[in-house]
Parts: structure tokens; sequence; C-alpha cells
């Protein structure tokens, strides 16, 4: 099963990776006969809905995906998986509130870069200053990140000391 969902997430990956706003989706019709998604027409769906719905964390979505996947292949298995369960899609919104409070960029076709969710968020807490829901939310999903991927303190300070120092 740590296997499949490992490959799923590859997969998931390759769906958002290749995805291209001119192939057909739910609200997007193309009379072009070739499509440029990895997984046809049913990936050119799934991605297009995952952009729409979630935004940039559909990313974050493919990091849990293929973690949960590997520590289902390892002998030890997946530690706290409701917890981990419960966590998911707290983590995915905080995300998509975070990617909301960035400027969408000319080529992004959505409504911003957090999706419809984080656009959602973003509109509730209208009456918070931008710094100040970002110096919650941001926080808030890399530490909901590092419990559900299981990375520590320690290997963050690790990653910082090797990004300042390449």
């Amino acid at each position: 099963a740590g296997v499949f969902i490992t490959g799923f997430a590859i997969y998931y990956a390759l769906l958002l990776i290749t995805f291209d706003i001119n192939d057909p989706s739910f609200n997007t019709f193309s009379s072009e006969d070739i499509v440029k998604n990895f997984g046809g027409i049913f990936g050119a769906r799934i991605a297009d809905l995952s952009f729409q719905v979630i935004g940039l964390s559909a990313f974050v979505v493919v990091i849990f995906i293929f973690s949960l996947g590997l520590q289902m292949s390892n002998i030890i298995g997946v530690q706290h998986f409701l917890s981990k369960v419960i966590l998911i899609p707290i983590c995915i919104l905080s995300f998509s509130l975070t990617f909301a409070l960035m400027p969408k960029p000319e080529f992004w076709e959505f409504s911003s870069l957090g999706g419809v969710n984080g656009s959602f968020l973003l509109l509730k807490l209208q009456k918070f200053p931008h710094y100040a829901i970002f110096l919650v939310s941001f926080p808030m999903s890399l530490i909901l990140f590092s419990i559900v991927v299981e990375v520590s303190l320690k290997d963050w300070i690790y990653s910082f000391r090797f990004i300042f120092v390449w």
C-alpha cells in the first residue's frame, strides 16, 4: 500500500507540473486534439480542480501523500495516523491562506495563488491586516507541515544552514 501511495503521489505531481490552462477541464472547453497534461483529459481536470480549489497548496498535498506513502512502506509504519489525517486539511487551508496573501502573477489564471479556499479565508479575515494574517498563517503552516511529515527542528536548522552556506 505504501509503494502504491508513493507512486500515486508521483503521478499527482506529474499531473500538476504538466498542467496547461488550454487543456479541457471543468470550466475550459478546448477544441485542440492534443492534451498536454501527462494524465490526459482526466489529469487536466484533476490538476485544474486542484489549482482552483487550493491553489499552490496542491503541491503540499503531493508532499503529504508522498510522505505518508514512504512512512507506510517503512517497517515502523505511520505513527499517529489519525492525528495526521486531522491536521492535513488544517495545514492545507493554512498554506492556502498564506498563498492567497501573495500577489497573483500574470500567468496565474485562477482567483489567487491560494485558490478559492485561500481567497475565501482572506475575505473572512479582511478586518485584520495582511501582515498579521501572514504572521499567524505561515508559522502555523510550517508547524503543522512539520508534524505531518515528521520534520524536526534540527532538520529545519540543518536545512537553513545548508541553504545559507550554499
